[in-house]
């Protein structure tokens, strides 16, 4: 089976009680980046080529640890790893609690046998465990003895794929995914990730979650639209990461506007239409990271892709990243002054690194016209955009 198919195996642990600690090991934190906080209960699994070498569901931190070192299973019930008799309790020390059998395994074991907060497993007869983690006694988070029975079903896959070695030259890969967790509003895409080795310190994953959109199939599908790129590469450029690159400064100068418009009621429109077009962006955006800036003729400085200045032009309105000036088109009527404020925030938009969307319209970056201003879709998915890390792959997400 090609690890680019869905794996629908809920595993928790390929950790067998009381193994030994192994080299080659990779950890880190899996997190949602708007909230930068770690999610559990993500399934995580390392491959080398096709052969999946490690899995693991993270903790109530979102801490995980793969070793890419195959797990040696328990030769006398391989390769059939018949349905199990019964299933030790543990904890993490690998001390036996309770021997349970079929019947036994449900959600409640927590309560059931007053479990002190902490990790345990459940280790069957027929070699396949699961971990979990209690706090305050609370239910298991998952059927466990569902995932006992999946657990041995991955584990005849990958006693299948021992007869193949894969070779040293292989790539890893990590692949994210949350499937079959619990009570996660939305849910999250699914990420993977190549690795040329597992030699790293840590290794970070943020993830895209994926809630209900309006007018589009996913949050995956519009910020493909929105960025931009050549086709085929769809990587995020911000011009800097959150939030060492934020807050990013317009700068709005009102003398040189009455100046362009020598038309008091006009400028007017104008600056009320740029102070309205960053103050919507805050609060659609739920981000203090997009401010206007009343320079009133002083001198201002455009450095660092930090700040930029709105100027006035006869011609088409657009952003220019050398001279980081957001050019609009002077030609708005009085009675267009909503217009005008989508058209500013478009630009804008481009300053904080969006690009345009040639084949989608439903967005404030797209091409029709009237422009329809931030859509409920945009107000969901650009903040995840703006704080994920810079230069993050659309391509490694999948729906799963």
């Amino acid at each position: 089976m090609s690890i680019f198919k869905k794996l629908s195996i809920p595993v928790l642990s390929s950790v067998l009680a009381l193994a030994p600690l192994k080299s080659n090991a990779l950890e880190g934190i899996v997190s949602n980046p708007l909230t930068r906080g770690g999610l559990p209960n993500q399934i995580v699994r390392l491959y080398q080529g096709e052969v999946l070498k490690d899995s693991i569901r993270t903790d109530e931190d979102g801490h995980y640890n793969v070793n890419a070192t195959s797990v040696t299973l328990p030769e006398p019930n391989l390769p059939s790893l018949k349905p199990f008799e019964y299933v030790k309790l543990e904890d993490l020390l690998g001390r036996k609690i309770k021997t349970l059998n079929q019947n036994e395994i449900t959600r409640d074991i927590p309560r059931r046998y007053d479990l002190p907060s902490g990790t345990y497993f459940l280790q069957a007869d027929n070699g396949s465990a699961v971990q979990f983690t209690t706090l305050g006694k609370n239910n298991i988070p998952f059927d466990p003895l569902f995932s006992l029975e999946e657990r041995a079903e991955e584990l005849r896959e990958s006693f299948k794929n021992r007869s193949r070695i894969a070779g040293a030259d292989e790539e890893y890969t990590l692949d994210v995914n949350d499937e079959n967790t619990p009570n996660e509003i939305g849910g999250f895409y699914g990420r993977r990730l190549q690795l040329e080795d597992v030699n790293q310190d840590s290794l970070n994953v943020e993830m895209m979650y994926n809630p209900e959109m309006e007018n589009i199939n996913g949050m995956l599908d519009l910020l493909i639209h929105l960025e931009g790129g050549d086709e085929g590469e769809y990587i995020i450029d911000n011009g800097g990461s959150y939030p060492n690159t934020y807050p990013r400064t317009v700068f709005l100068d009102s003398i040189s506007c009455y100046r362009h418009f020598r038309d008091n009621e006009k400028a007017e429109m104008y600056l009320r239409a740029g102070r309205s077009a960053m103050s919507n962006m805050r609060e659609r955006f739920e981000m203090d990271d997009y401010i206007i800036e009343d320079v009133d003729g002083n001198l201002y400085e455009i450095s660092n892709n930090l700040t930029a200045i709105i100027n006035y032009t006869n011609g088409r309105s657009r952003f220019d990243p050398d001279s980081s000036i957001i050019y609009i088109n002077d030609g708005f009527p009085l009675e267009n002054e909503s217009e005008l404020e989508n058209e500013l925030t478009h630009e804008t938009l481009h300053f904080m690194g969006l690009g345009d969307s040639y084949d989608y319209d439903y967005t404030i970056m797209g091409n029709s016209w009237p422009n329809p201003g931030i859509t409920n879709d945009d107000a969901t998915a650009i903040p995840w955009r703006t704080k994920v890390t810079n230069h993050t792959n659309l391509l490694n997400f999948y729906e799963d």
